[in-house]
């Protein structure tokens, strides 16, 4: 379950503020295209080949085709976005298989890969062009404040699988990295707008040009307003998030071989949660808000040498903030990290780095939580090689490499893994791993002092429950066995089958104590759980994508996975909550996508999603329909029609521990019109 934190606070419920109206009227006022600019090609139009040669970065540092990646990477790109009729980020990523999401509440998502899913998410890495946006406070990813404008991002590449040998610590079950246009693709306006039921709606703009000879631009804006949820009984009362995000960036060619990039970001926002009435603290019932701010800001330089040399240094700052009513915390850290790819021989090529990061953490508890110290300084020091060798040119390749890592918490950490790739030919890819991963200590299993909630012990005596820190917690880790194999079976079918075994040991648990009586202020007992690693495991599982081009117009998308998760605890443990987490990911997941272009200017494109019972969280399986369809008047100028959840009935997808209150989605319609394809 989720750590034993009482609350996330969120908001007021209500109408569209006008002013929010007249933004949505704003954005949809007419707004040509830049001369020259064309429309995203249709995937129906693309062949398999295309699309097993789309190149991918995350998972080897460097550009390579996606038919040769060693692992089992998945990627959704620009035309699958637009297709998909999401509005959040979270959504995007039921099209992966193997990757679990459930919406909360309002603005609380769910999001993992291969199991152990929950609120934070702490085995998921997730990145932005490269930067992590994974929180050192709580470990894990606060997905509404993550709202960028869908127009801007190139693709979502999501391995699934351990990436730590490259990426670092937390990068245990998989490693999702939105990467966005480079500005000299996004020149000219761009405008998109919708409106829908239960109060959802969302607009964004964005403007690009030249930067004199030798750079570019561009500037762009969204807001987003998530629909209203229902709780348990009924009540449409918990909001939806508000966020309003500003991005610039700008790309130069310095010289042949030089070339930078500057990015920056900023966000504010809000989230609403239910909380249903329990015992002190939880007294009241209603609505709490979670208020978020921060921004960013990022250079990326990068020099091609002859003979296959690459350097890149990056650099980035990032602030956000968080308040909630329970307690606020934000943190800013700078990040410098280097990398070097280069090319050894026709046999041999070599990828290296080094990096620096410096966090500064700062907390504001509350009687209910906080963490002692309230403040701390945190930094990580790290370096990674991973060679590859061909030992059969175009045929047999084999990849070794290791991450080493120094943090405040439980000093160095060695992540290394081997991969070998095997391409018989150019239709079939076979591939082999295993890896180690840890994920690392935050400010919350060292650092938290809790009190969740009072209960009534034996003849009415008080029990004051408390849960803490511990200075002597140690990383989780993992040791994961890997085997895949693709093939473009026709000229018109393919297919990625990935399978894994993976080893956890150290796994977090929450261990009570004995309880003691204390006779002030008024006689009680005190009864205290502390955060340990008395844990281990083992998951299972088998994840199977495929695409169908049916016709030139009608394409299919299936996919599978399948997940096993046992937990065991180590003796002495006396934890009984923590097993649990093997029965709060889905068993069995499908999905079926489907693009078709009826004409030129109409297509249709429809989804379902199954997602097998929670039994820990008592959710039961649940299939979700969506549809959406789109008619271009032009070239750039299309209107569109989405629905979501369109079996009818409510349900709910996922629930976080404290006194929240079961929020449950129902059917959703939005209409969206985007001017500037």
């Amino acid at each position: 379950m989720t750590d034993l934190l009482p609350v996330k606070s969120f908001r007021r419920k209500g109408n569209p503020f006008p002013c929010e109206v007249a933004l949505g009227i704003l954005l949809v006022l007419p707004v040509s295209a830049a001369d020259g600019h064309k429309p995203a090609r249709d995937l129906t139009e693309a062949s398999l080949e295309d699309l097993m040669n789309i190149e991918v970065t995350t998972v080897s540092k460097k550009e390579q085709k996606l038919s040769q990646a060693p692992a089992a990477v998945f990627v959704i790109t620009q035309e699958d976005i637009r297709r998909s009729g999401m509005f959040n980020l979270p959504d995007l990523l039921r099209m992966v298989p193997g990757v679990q999401v459930g919406q909360v509440q309002g603005g609380e998502w769910a999001v993992s890969s291969r199991g152990f899913n929950d609120s934070y998410s702490n085995k998921l890495l997730v990145l932005v062009d490269g930067r992590t946006v994974y929180s050192p406070i709580n470990s894990g990813v606060f997905w509404d404040e993550q709202n960028l404008l869908f127009g801007n991002i190139e693709r979502i590449e999501v391995i699934r699988g351990p990436g730590a040998t490259l990426w670092g610590a937390n990068a245990v079950n998989g490693v999702i990295n939105i990467i966005t246009k480079a500005a000299r693709d996004t020149e000219g306006a761009l405008a998109t707008a919708g409106i829908g039921s239960e109060g959802q709606g969302f607009g964004g703009f964005r403007f690009g040009g030249r930067l004199g000879d030798s750079g570019h631009y561009r500037f762009s804006t969204k807001y987003l307003r998530g629909p209203a949820l229902w709780n348990s009984v009924g009540q449409s009362d918990i909001g939806g998030q508000r966020s309003l995000a500003a991005g610039i960036r700008a790309d130069w060619t310095l010289s042949s071989r030089d070339s930078l990039t500057v990015e920056g970001d900023l966000i504010h926002g809000s989230a609403e949660s239910g909380a249903d009435t329990i015992k002190l603290p939880f007294a009241t019932r209603g609505l709490t808000t979670a208020k978020i701010a921060g921004g960013s800001l990022m250079a990326n330089w990068s020099r091609r040498q002859s003979g296959g040399s690459q350097t890149e240094l990056r650099v980035y700052f990032t602030h956000p903030e968080r308040s909630e009513t329970i307690y606020s915390d934000s943190y800013s850290t700078i990040d410098v990290d280097f990398n070097h790819s280069l090319t050894l021989s026709e046999s041999n090529s070599l990828v290296w780095g080094l990096g620096f990061r410096e966090s500064s953490l700062r907390t504001s508890g509350t009687q209910y939580v906080s963490f002692s110290p309230a403040n701390r300084d945190d930094a990580l020091f790290s370096c990674f090689v991973q060679d590859q060798w061909t030992v059969v040119r175009d045929r047999l390749a084999f990849i070794l490499g290791t991450k080493v890592e120094h943090n405040n918490f439980t000093g160095v950490e060695v992540q290394p893994g081997a991969r070998l790739l095997w391409t018989p030919d150019s239709r079939h890819t076979l591939w082999a791993a295993v890896s180690r991963a840890v994920r690392a200590p935050s400010m919350l299993e060292v650092n938290l002092r809790a009190r969740p909630g009072d209960q009534t012990g034996p003849n009415g005596i008080p029990i004051q429950v408390e849960s803490l820190g511990s200075l002597l917690f140690r990383s989780e880790n993992v040791l994961a066995y890997e085997l895949g194999y693709r093939v473009q079976a026709r000229q018109r079918f393919s297919v990625d089958l990935a399978g894994h075994h993976n080893i956890y040991t150290h796994l977090k648990t929450y261990e009570p104590g004995n309880p003691v009586f204390e006779p002030s202020p008024q006689p009680h007992l005190t009864l205290q759980t502390r955060i340990a690693n008395l844990m281990r495991g083992e998951t299972h599982g088998v994840e199977v994508a495929s695409n169908w081009n049916v016709t030139e117009r009608w394409r299919l998308v299936p996919s599978y996975s399948w997940l096993q998760l046992n937990m065991r605890l180590n003796a002495g443990s006396r934890d009984s909550i923590s097993r649990g987490i093997e029965r709060q990911s889905p068993r069995h997941q499908y999905q079926f996508r489907s693009n078709l272009d009826i004409s030129r200017r109409l297509q249709f494109d429809a989804a379902a999603y199954y997602t097998g019972a929670l039994p820990n969280l008592a959710i039961p399986a649940y299939t979700r329909l969506d549809a959406r369809l789109g008619y271009r008047l032009r070239q750039d100028f299309e209107v569109s029609v989405s629905g979501q959840n369109l079996q009818g009935g409510r349900h709910a997808e996922f629930i976080s521990a404290g006194p929240y209150a079961r929020a449950t989605i129902g059917r959703g319609i939005i209409m969206t019109l985007s001017w500037g394809l």
